[in-house]
């Protein structure tokens, strides 16, 4: 008897597909919609991706994928079932690495097409404690203040800050005064000259004008 080899009737799915990139008339991936938040020095989730249209002439597999830019990308792989228009979703990679505009070309079958996704700061940091100095100018004392009587909620004051490291603060008046003191607390988001609230407690003892120190930090202010 004559030897045959074995004849393999498996069919695969390696033949590379065939079609083109959905593309306006400005060359831009037509209907791209871009998903996920993009920050500076923020690394790519699973989140951040780009769904493209593609025309499917002949099906099989596919790469598709965007140029690196401002350190990081888009890229799908897999294999197309069907002929016709079909969504890709590109999956994003890498890390910004500075802010602003970033246009991006996606290549597949020797087509190409372009779409835009911004990156913007990251918020600032809410922990840790603020660094600031007061503006012992123009503080501004809110509510009537009448011996005997406790202070409320509406007995407050404003006061004048520049804030240097961002931050959660914590200002009282201390020791307290002819009976009372104020005293707040909060977060600096941003640095620069900003405005703080501080809410009074106790009783005033007598009708005199109070001059309240001020920690962190001295300067006086008060009713």
């Amino acid at each position: 008897m004559a030897c045959q080899k074995e004849t393999s009737f498996e069919q695969g799915s390696s033949t590379a597909s065939v079609g083109s990139l959905s593309v306006d008339a400005s060359g831009n991936c037509l209907g791209a919609v871009v998903s996920g938040t993009y920050m500076k020095d923020t690394a790519i989730k699973a989140s951040n991706y780009v769904d493209v249209s593609v025309k499917v002439d002949t099906v099989g597999t596919y790469i598709i994928s965007s140029d690196t830019v401002n350190g990081y990308y888009f890229k799908a792989t897999g294999t197309f079932g069907a002929t016709g228009t079909q969504t890709v979703r590109l999956v994003g990679g890498g890390k910004p690495l500075v802010i602003g505009t970033n246009i991006f070309r996606v290549t597949y079958n020797g087509t190409v097409c372009d779409f835009t996704v911004t990156v913007t700061a990251p918020p600032p940091p809410t922990g840790g404690t603020a660094a600031f100095t007061f503006n012992c100018t123009g503080a501004t004392p809110v509510g009537t203040y009448v011996a005997g009587t406790a202070l409320t909620a509406a007995n407050t004051i404003t006061l004048n800050v520049t804030v240097t490291t961002v931050g959660t603060w914590s200002v009282t008046t201390s020791p307290a005064v002819n009976g009372i003191t104020f005293s707040g607390t909060g977060t600096f988001a941003t640095t620069g000259a900003q405005t703080i609230l501080l809410t009074g407690s106790g009783t005033p003892t007598a009708a005199a004008s109070a001059s309240l120190p001020l920690r962190p930090g001295w300067c006086s202010a008060g009713p």
